[in-house]
């Protein structure tokens, strides 16, 4: 009678598999998002992060520049517009960043023995430095995120939860939190009826 083998796993119990394992980080990292999800997400930030910096760009071709005159004077601008959003601190640091990034040191000397180089590879400091400040520049976005949804949910409370009912009208009201800590604000107070006024409300 023959008999059949059934195949061994070999895979240690309760251990994941790479593909298992990189699909969760995948995940993690994309919150569930489609590619196509993460590309609108990207184009509203870029957006809205251009909207920022270009307040303070003036792009506007002047008379008598040339072309590469201006758009060296447009990157000058758009430098420094990064630059002022960030403590003194941290613009220190963003600059030793570009420079050892950017730049490698050699010191060389000549012997009787001939020419001798030493380089001085600090790219990958440099590397870590903008990580380090890009750790602190995180931090601080969600403090701040976590204040200002705070900020909103008071808005929130403080608003009336439904319409007056008024007899014969029909009344409805939206609001929206601003994006900074502030907004608008508004509240209904009937007013009682005297004997030559009917009820009314304020808002």
């Amino acid at each position: 009678m023959a008999s059949t083998s059934q195949p061994v796993n070999l895979q240690p119990a309760g251990r994941q598999s790479f593909g298992t394992r990189m699909n969760q980080f995948w995940q993690r990292v994309t919150d569930g998002l489609e590619l196509n999800q993460l590309w609108n997400q990207f184009r509203t930030d870029a957006r809205a992060s251009y909207r920022l910096y270009s307040r303070e760009i003036d792009s506007t071709p002047k008379e008598g520049v040339k072309t590469g005159r201006h758009w060296w004077e447009v990157s000058k601008q758009f430098f420094w517009a990064i630059l002022e959003k960030l403590s003194p601190a941290r613009r220190v640091l963003l600059l030793v960043a570009l420079l050892m990034i950017l730049f490698n040191p050699e010191l060389s000397w000549s012997t009787k023995e001939g020419t001798h180089v030493i380089g001085f590879d600090l790219r990958l400091w440099g590397g870590l430095l903008m990580f380090f400040l890009l750790i602190l520049e995180i931090a601080d976005r969600v403090v701040m995120k976590r204040d200002l949804q705070i900020a909103r949910e008071i808005q929130m409370w403080l608003l009336p939860a439904n319409p007056p009912q008024v007899p014969g009208m029909e009344i409805a009201f939206a609001t929206r939190p601003a994006n900074t800590v502030a907004g608008d604000y508004y509240d209904v107070f009937p007013r009682p009826a005297s004997a030559s006024a009917n009820p009314s409300y304020l808002i």
